[in-house]
């Protein structure tokens, strides 16, 4: 009999031991377990903040980099002027982009002009008729015209004055004034114009030249144009 109380005794004592070891295994693994995913957090965290880091980097980097690219592109004169109004140009009588004239073909961004003295030379280019209600055969009796022709990135939707012929270095010169905002938006489609420009012969001495070069002017007003100050950018044929 005690031998059995002995056992019961030692049975109840050893069940007590592992009733206490499973109470303990699941805090100790539970403990374990958030030490983990606390671990992966702060690592997932660190990761991240540097990810965006070095995205920031990249970014910043590109837009540098673009900006000094444009900087050692741009080749233009600069100055800064106020009380630019449309006066100030003094320009040519000129006909933008109404009157249909042959013209060689360009690539973007490219322009050609042609002096023409004559009303004979002046009719074969013609390619529309309704030209001849501005320009006739008495047009040519004090004028002669210039033609020019461009191609654009964007629809032409500036100010445009025509200024400055001159005889330069053995060919003519006339310089093509752009008149925007920086505030002025623009549709991006390729746009052709053809302008025919009325130019007194009085400035012209020379009618063997036949050469002509292009003078480009941007004037960027800050707000409304020609109510604002404006950037001058000059742009010398090469």
């Amino acid at each position: 009999m005690k031998k059995l109380l002995s056992i019961l005794l030692a049975l109840i004592f050893c069940l007590g031991i592992f009733v206490s070891c499973n109470n303990e295994t699941p805090t100790e693994i539970s403990s374990q377990s958030e030490g983990v995913k606390e671990s992966d957090s702060e690592e997932s965290s660190r990761n991240h903040e540097e990810t965006m880091t070095t995205l920031d980097s990249e970014t910043e980097s590109v837009d540098i980099s673009s900006e000094s690219e444009s900087l050692v592109d741009d080749t233009a004169e600069k100055v800064i002027l106020d009380g630019v109004t449309c006066e100030y140009f003094d320009a040519y009588n000129a006909f933008l982009d109404k009157y249909q004239y042959s013209t060689p073909s360009l690539n973007i961004g490219e322009q050609h002009a042609k002096v023409i003295f004559t009303y004979e030379d002046f009719l074969k280019g013609v390619t529309l008729e309704n030209i001849f209600e501005i320009i006739t055969e008495a047009t040519f009796d004090d004028y002669f015209v210039i033609v020019i022709s461009g191609r654009t990135p964007v629809i032409r939707s500036e100010d445009i004055y025509y200024t400055d012929f001159k005889e330069e270095n053995d060919c003519y010169t006339i310089t093509y004034n752009r008149v925007y905002s920086k505030k002025q938006n623009f549709s991006q489609a390729e746009s052709g114009y053809t302008d025919v420009c009325i130019i007194p012969k009085s400035l012209c001495n020379n009618t063997t030249l036949t050469e002509i070069k292009i003078i480009n002017k941007e004037y960027v007003f800050e707000g409304q144009n020609y109510n604002s100050s404006c950037e001058v950018r000059t742009y010398l044929p090469e």
